[in-house]
């Protein structure tokens, strides 16, 4: 363990330090982003990095109470607070950025991973003694675990372990609720036992857990209405939980879909297990990203005080052997592939479904819902759909199967002689079905999509006229841009996608003006109808995987037996489909269409990309292709596999010789089979056993299996000589000794 820096009663440099900063430290090249009267050597930083709207300011307040009651701000804590202020500045200054200044978003960017760095400090302080030791005690190992939190996860989760302290923030205050109680806020409120499928669940409690969990936030006020749903409200939680952070109590956490309140689909049959994630998997650009801020400590040391933590920790990053053992250990969380054959017979279904009923049941519901009573009236509404022209033709036998006595859903009926709500959404499952597993996109791209320029040209597809035409898909980027702002991309789609998207358009400018918007502005294309009030409501991520659900169960999907002899129905996700899209265009496409690849899928980082193709490959397959590979770079003597030398001294020494030419078995056996099968040549041990044994191939093979040999690509990133970046990559061999 290091030593603390020795640090004197009397704060260092506490009388010349504004000017020391002034001086050394250039603070002068950044007093432009400073607003309403704050300075470097205010309490209170107001930032401002562009004068672009778009790019938020930031305010960071240091006066805040660190882990051992004192505030960050008061004499025996300066040196603390300047070793803070000055990381911040390091990403604001010129000369650590290439010696030019950075656009307003980069910037911005930049201090709020500073300021995650920093939290993370003053949320595991008592740990380190960052009062009186600074970082002293912070370990490689602490800065590597770091690194790989915040760029596996969410900054929420990877730096302010989010979900877990709400989670335990839960379970402390259900036991508050007492059994009375319970059952009372139950009975008043029965959505609180509506629960969405389990692998949908973020927070990892029980059943009963999650249930008074709900409880005791509802009996709290800790629920706000938004959009006709009850949504967790996370602000008072967060403030009082990240008070003494700088950026903490800022975070805007995503809504945790188990907490949401609404009256939803319950499945015919238990799912196949798909668990769920929020993350996408580690990635090397944002674990370097943030190395780049902790970097800048060696500064620190130079130029203000002794941080306590030396170079070779400041500049630790995560190992080669560690990151792939890392990302190994990493694949529980993520989505499950779906076979193909379940996919791409959904993908049929889905499509003669909408050819065939998509035009009657908007004509059906528009029909029926306009001009409907305020206060809902099943009477009404049954009748009104009984009577409909196309009734008979889609089975029709009222509004919704929905009830509000607790009687079980009649899943036969829902497929015999449906209900006009659910119905259309089921078509709206089957419309993102469609869109999803063609375009392959992220379930906020296709939840976000607008009804005012989602396909391009706005052209009717459906007019003789319109044969030929190209048309595209127009969505904001999930994952880009500046701030809220999202990078705004088309992408070619077929004639069926584009009729989809205009029929989505008509549709919903039907409902806006028949008034049956639930918020009359609102510019999302998909709209999901609300039962007992109906009108309908913008499509949510809980929403869109209820009307996959019930598109699920009404198109019949493929079901496989358990162990346990229980009935499962794939219930497929979006991420499914974007990842089965990749798979299969990378497997013809190979390694060298990965930036087409990545450019179509919105993904930055191609490793990340080619990580996200093969995860979820079962390991003996991936295996078995790695053992291949090798073999073929052996005996092609392939010098563009790097390591391949390493294997050689392996295989040198197993052997016990200086040196080895490689055969096949069938090569040893034309050129002293005939002798041995005659007599002529004996050996020791037999040629049989020597063919069934000795094979270097069977070596490679355990080498492989047990991770003492590993084949794993390297990215390269460079110019391409017209302004473009490309990405290379080169395959490396690893040994484990």
């Amino acid at each position: 363990m290091r030593r603390a820096p020795n640090i004197s009663p009397t704060p260092l440099f506490i009388d010349e330090l504004p000017h020391l900063l002034a001086r050394r430290f250039c603070t002068s090249a950044i007093d432009h982003l400073f607003i309403d009267g704050t300075s470097y050597e205010g309490l209170i930083w107001k930032l401002r990095f562009s004068e672009n709207s778009a790019v938020p300011n930031k305010v960071i307040d240091f006066r805040v109470l660190i882990y051992n009651g004192s505030l960050l701000t008061s004499d025996e804590n300066i040196d603390l607070l300047q070793i803070f202020k000055g990381l911040i500045a390091c990403q604001l200054l010129p000369r650590f950025n290439g010696g030019q200044p950075l656009v307003g978003a980069t910037l911005y960017y930049k201090v709020l991973r500073t300021l995650s760095f920093i939290d993370w400090l003053l949320i595991n302080g008592l740990n380190f003694e960052i009062a009186t030791s600074h970082f002293a005690l912070i370990s490689k190992r602490h800065i590597q675990k770091f690194l790989a939190a915040v760029s596996t996860m969410k900054i929420w989760d990877g730096a302010y372990e989010y979900t877990g302290k709400l989670k335990e923030w839960l379970l402390l205050n259900v036991s508050c609720l007492s059994d009375v109680d319970y059952a009372n806020v139950l009975s008043a409120q029965p959505l609180l036992g509506t629960l969405i499928p389990e692998e949908d669940w973020a927070l990892g409690l029980k059943k009963e857990e999650l249930l008074r969990a709900r409880a005791w936030l509802y009996s709290a006020g800790y629920y706000k209405r938004k959009e006709g749903r009850l949504f967790f409200h996370a602000s008072s939680f967060i403030s009082k939980t990240y008070a003494g952070t700088l950026h903490g109590h800022s975070i805007s956490p995503f809504v945790i879909p188990e907490l949401v309140l609404e009256d939803s689909y319950s499945r015919e049959c238990l799912g196949v297990s798909v668990r769920r994630s929020f993350e996408e998997g580690f990635s090397r650009v944002a674990e370097s990203k943030y190395s780049d801020v902790i970097s800048m400590i060696g500064v620190i040391n130079a130029e203000i005080c002794d941080s306590g933590m030396s170079l070779d920790v400041a500049l630790s990053k995560i190992p080669d052997i560690e990151f792939l053992d890392f990302t190994e250990k990493s694949r529980d969380g993520r989505y499950r592939s779906v076979p193909a054959p379940v996919l791409l017979g959904t993908l049929r279904k889905a499509i003669e479904f909408y050819l065939k009923s998509s035009n009657e049941i908007f004509t059906a519901i528009r029909s029926c819902a306009s001009n409907a009573p305020k206060q809902f009236d099943r009477v009404i509404m049954d009748n009104r759909v009984s009577l409909h022209t196309f009734a008979k033709s889609l089975r029709l036998s009222g509004w919704t199967q929905k009830n509000t006595l607790g009687l079980p859903f009649d899943y036969n009926q829902f497929r015999e002689s449906p209900c006009l709500c659910e119905l259309y959404n089921v078509l709206v499952g089957v419309s993102s079905y469609v869109v999803g597993m063609i375009m392959a996109r992220r379930q906020g791209e296709l939840i976000s999509l607008r009804d005012d320029n989602c396909l391009e040209p706005n052209i009717n597809p459906y007019l003789p006229s319109s044969v030929g035409t190209h048309y595209y898909m127009v969505f904001d980027l999930m994952k880009s841009g500046a701030g809220d702002k999202r990078e705004r991309v088309r992408r070619a789609i077929p004639l069926i996608v584009a009729k989809i998207l205009w029929d989505h358009k008509e549709f919903k400018r039907s409902l806006k003006d028949a008034k049956l918007l639930r918020i009359e502005t609102d510019r999302q294309l998909f709209q999901v109808a609300n039962a007992f009030s109906v009108s309908f409501t913008a499509l949510s991520s809980t929403r869109h995987n209820e009307s996959l659900d019930q598109m699920h169960d009404f198109l019949e999907v493929d079901t496989v037996t358990d162990e346990c002899g229980i009935q499962r129905r794939y219930y497929i996700r979006q991420h499914q489909l974007r990842r089965f899209w990749a798979q299969v265009f990378f497997w013809i496409n190979g390694r060298d269409g990965l930036d087409t690849l990545s450019m179509f899928l919105g993904h930055t980082d191609p490793e990340m990309l080619y990580r996200y193709i093969l995860e979820e490959i079962p390991g003996s397959m991936l295996l078995d292709a790695k053992h291949e590979r090798v073999m073929d770079a052996i005996r092609e003597d392939d010098r563009s596999v790097r390591g391949l030398d390493q294997l050689l001294s392996i295989l040198h020494e197993k052997f016990e010789t200086m040196h080895l030419h490689f055969k096949t078995v069938s090569d040893i056996e034309r050129d002293i089979g005939y002798s041995v099968n005659h007599g002529l040549v004996n050996t020791v041990p037999t040629f049989e056993d020597f063919c069934s044994s000795a094979k270097a191939s069977n070596i490679i093979g355990n080498l492989l299996a047990a991770k003492t040999v590993d084949i794993y690509p390297e990215f390269i990133s460079f110019d391409a000589g017209d302004g473009m970046a490309r990405t290379r990559v080169e395959l490396c061999l690893r040994v484990n000794k």
